[in-house]
């Protein structure tokens, strides 16, 4: 099952998405050299309706950027079977998947 789901994620990536400028995320103190990440981006509005209607995934938390209001990002998942989704959604038309995965566990209230 989760094999499938795996698949899946991918097919939906590589059909739905074009590939993004590669983000240079900051090293840790202390830490040498930097991280690179290729994230797949789209269509916003194609992307949350693969996310609900593919997986039903429902968004679980969003939150906007502290130094950007128009940047949103969000995490939806499934709670039959665990599946996650990080999205950031730079305005109402483009989308980013920057990370999925398994075992998703909600830990506490709304803030």
């Amino acid at each position: 099952m989760i094999q499938k789901l795996i698949v899946s994620l991918a097919i939906m990536l590589a059909v739905f998405s074009t590939p993004a400028q590669t983000p240079q995320v900051p090293k840790a103190p202390g830490t040498p050299g930097t991280a690179t990440k290729t994230i797949p981006c789209g269509d916003a509005k194609r992307i949350a309706s693969n996310l609900y209607g593919e997986y039903g995934e429902i968004t679980m938390w969003v939150g906007s950027d502290v130094t950007d209001n128009t940047i949103v990002y969000y995490m939806s998942s499934n709670s039959k079977t665990g599946s996650w989704t990080m999205v950031i959604q730079f305005n109402s038309d483009i989308a980013c998947i920057v990370a999925t995965g398994f075992n998703a566990t909600l830990l506490g209230k709304s803030i």
